[in-house]
């Protein structure tokens, strides 16, 4: 099973520590940077922009390369999440695939790790912050447009993805699976929102306008398309 981790990568500190692993876990890497940052780590795919276009259309990028590249699943997460220590990522890929539907749809978070800091927890619940998608997921959402809506820049995205995947009926949340969440609030920072973030309150606007319109855009491109 070819599995892939997709991610913007800017913290060295972090980094450093999880991105070899995830590679420990089972994963292939695909990292977008911008500038002349460096991973501390190796990767296996690495992109290089000159202008950070977003967590969303980094994500949606690099989902895209690791499927060209025979991804059968790819994972979303950030610097700052960990994968499962007691389970392999053949373990979860396994569990995606057999609860994946006919058609070969299915979106899997894992929810064993939520933080009390946050009601809804930084571990992933109500939203896909670390979530495993299956290729065919990945090739027909918002008619193949990209995994996550690409109006969004850093927030909500992960969001509106959770209700997406909902509304099709592909969404699994598996809290015997544990990816810890180092959020910033969590591990003692502030939390305050950097430049990558700066998009927060457009953001909010922009899933609240299309959640009142049931997220225009989302249905599945047809599987003949594909």
């Amino acid at each position: 099973m070819n599995i892939w981790l997709c991610l913007p990568t800017a913290n060295p500190t972090l980094s450093a520590k999880t991105l070899p692993a995830w590679r420990e876990h089972g994963c292939k890497i695909a990292a977008l940077v911008d500038g002349d940052y460096t991973p501390p780590a190796p990767v296996d795919h690495l992109v290089r922009v000159d202008k950070y276009p977003g967590w969303a259309n980094a994500d949606n990028l690099l989902t895209r390369i690791a499927l060209d590249l025979g991804a059968d699943i790819v994972v979303c997460a950030g610097d700052d999440h960990w994968p499962d220590p007691t389970h392999t990522a053949g373990d979860i890929g396994r569990e995606l695939m057999d609860a994946a539907d006919d058609e070969g749809l299915g979106v899997l978070q894992p929810s064993g790790d939520l933080c009390g800091v946050n009601p809804k927890g930084f571990g992933g619940r109500h939203h896909c912050s670390s979530s495993w998608f299956t290729s065919e997921y990945v090739r027909r959402i918002n008619r193949g447009n990209g995994l996550f809506w690409p109006e969004y820049r850093h927030l909500y995205a992960d969001t509106e993805a959770y209700e997406v995947a909902n509304m099709i009926g592909c969404y699994h949340d598996c809290p015997q699976f544990s990816q810890r969440h180092d959020h910033a609030q969590r591990i003692g920072g502030k939390g305050t929102p950097g430049p990558r973030q700066s998009g927060k309150a457009n953001d909010g606007g922009l899933y609240r306008r299309r959640k009142k319109m049931r997220f225009p855009g989302h249905e599945l491109l047809d599987g003949d398309a594909t």
